[in-house]
């Protein structure tokens, strides 16, 4: 196990889910920047990288439909319990825990990846690029 896994499924985790709706007011003017840039299009399927408590892979779902569908990826399993709360109710959302370094992804499963945090936390980013752009549609 990482020391990254260690963190967030311990006291980063749990540090997170406290303060998670204060960070996301702070950050609500990056992440409309980021979503913007990302373009997700009705239809794509999309995978939020490091997606925390949901709230971009909720947006990204709205974006995407009709017939898209968003995964959120988090290697902590007390945030992704939250998100699966807060979010889990739609029908093209679905929450998986899993480090994008170590998992191994169906080649060429999605349009579009999205990371507003996730990717600076990464153990080995080489690994965890490659295993994205195997993920990605050609």
């Amino acid at each position: 196990m990482s020391d990254g896994h260690r963190y967030w499924n311990g006291d980063g985790g749990d540090t997170w889910a406290r303060t998670m709706d204060v960070s996301e007011r702070n950050f609500a003017s990056m992440t409309a920047v980021l979503k913007s840039r990302a373009a997700a299009k009705p239809g794509e399927q999309v995978l939020d990288v490091g997606c925390g408590g949901g709230v971009t892979c909720r947006e990204l779902a709205e974006q995407v439909l009709p017939g898209g569908a968003v995964v959120g990826m988090d290697i902590s399993a007390t945030i992704l319990d939250i998100a699966a709360q807060r979010h889990g109710g739609a029908d093209n959302l679905s929450f998986t825990q899993a480090d994008i370094g170590t998992v191994a992804l169906p080649a060429e499963q999605f349009d579009l990846v999205y990371s507003r945090f996730g990717v600076m936390f990464f153990d080995e980013p080489p690994v965890a690029f490659r295993n994205l752009r195997n993920a990605l549609k050609a």
